[in-house]
Formats: C-alpha cells, sequence, structure tokens
C-alpha cells in the first residue's frame, strides 16, 4: 500500500469504529462542519469531556468513517456543510446505528437526549455505491453527496425532496456462530 493512501474498511473496521465512537460521543451536540474535498466530509461534535472531530468518506476507492484530529479549515464552502451546519446547529446526536453485516450507518439528532429525533445523518459505505443523506424525521433527502438519476441507476434513483429508501439487501451468505 502507498503511503497516504487509505485503506478500505471493512464491516470489522466498521463495527470497531463506531462501537469506539459510540463510547466518546454518545450523547453529543453537533459543532460544525466542512467539506475539505468533493467526496469527504468532517463534522465536530462535542461531548461533556471532548470534542470530537469526525471524517466520512464516500469516495468510491475507499469508502470510510473515523476519527480525526482537529483539521485545518479548508476547501470551499460547500451546500453539503452549510446544511450540516445550519440544520444540525445545536443538535444533540442521540444514537448510531448499523445492522447485522450491512454497511450502512445512521446518526440519529434530536433537539436534546430524551427528545424525539428529528434528523439522521445515514452514510453508506459499499464501494462505488458509498454517499450520505441528511434527511429529516420523515427521511426526506434534505441534501446528499452525489445525486443518482435514472440515467446512472434504473434500481434507484437519489435526488433532493425525495424519500430515502435503504439500499438493495446484501444477499451474501452470513457467517454463522457454530463456523
Amino acid at each position: 500500500m502507498q503511503k497516504g493512501v487509505p485503506q478500505i474498511m471493512d464491516i470489522t473496521s466498521i463495527k470497531s469504529v463506531l462501537h469506539n465512537l459510540s463510547k466518546e460521543v454518545l450523547p453529543s451536540r453537533f459543532e460544525t462542519a466542512q467539506q475539505p474535498e468533493p467526496n469527504i466530509i468532517q463534522f465536530c461534535l462535542r461531548g461533556i469531556r471532548s470534542q470530537t472531530w469526525i471524517e466520512v468518506s464516500w469516495n468510491s476507492d475507499s469508502p470510510r468513517i473515523l476519527k480525526i484530529k482537529k483539521p485545518e479549515k479548508k476547501g470551499a464552502e460547500s451546500t453539503l456543510s452549510k446544511q450540516l451546519r445550519y440544520g444540525l446547529k445545536y443538535m444533540a446526536l442521540v444514537s448510531i446505528e448499523q445492522e447485522k453485516f450491512e454497511r450502512v450507518i445512521k446518526f440519529g439528532f434530536a433537539k436534546k437526549p430524551g427528545d424525539e429525533i428529528i434528523k439522521y445523518l445515514i452514510f453508506e459505505l459499499m464501494g462505488k455505491h458509498s454517499n450520505i443523506f441528511y434527511l429529516d424525521k420523515n427521511y426526506k433527502i434534505i441534501s446528499l453527496g452525489k445525486q443518482i438519476n435514472s440515467n446512472q441507476s434504473s434500481f434507484r434513483t437519489i435526488s433532493t425532496g425525495s424519500i430515502y429508501s435503504g439500499p438493495p439487501v446484501n444477499l451474501k451468505k452470513q457467517p454463522r456462530e457454530d463456523e
């Protein structure tokens, strides 16, 4: 592997990162977001004891989610980062969900811990089909990483204003405990 090239995250890596993040950031307040590159978003969460920066990439070569050190401010103001800063301002991250062997991660935000979740950030870390979605409580897409029109996919078109539907179910054989 070349120096500086990120390693592709498998399901074990994703589960490990989410386990550690959950202990550190639940609950925490959303502070800010920036988009240093077209397929990368970085956002800051402030917990009781610390400030945590998270980077999510939906680049087809190396989709990933990881904790990072506080980054330098860089990159032009993107629409996605502006919408996250405006829409999640003062909101609390109250849940992080990832089911079984799916590479879909759902962050739930509420006005304060214990309240109803009213905004979601969903990260689909699935190779060339990776994407990020910012949704309201009814799963209506407010903003997203990349739009998919009917010319690009006959199965799933994705655009601002439409209702989010998850990716196709993973049909691969799942591991069993007795193996």
